[in-house]
């Protein structure tokens, strides 16, 4: 996902290769999108999403 429009009123997705080239740059409606599954992500970005969702679990200090 490249960009969130209108507060997730749609999604800009770009498509790569497997080598990083873009195929295209699509706009999608959030109901026409899912998450993908853990198992079909690579190592690093699985484990860049874990930090990420543990690091917003913890509580914040104001």
């Amino acid at each position: 996902m490249v960009h969130v429009h209108g507060q997730g009123a749609a999604h800009e997705v770009e498509f790569l290769t497997q080598d990083g080239h873009t195929v295209c740059v699509e706009t999608h409606q959030p109901e026409d999108l899912a998450p993908a599954p853990l198992s079909a992500m690579r190592e690093e970005v699985r484990q860049d999403l874990l930090q990420s969702e543990e690091s917003r679990k913890k509580p914040r200090l104001p």
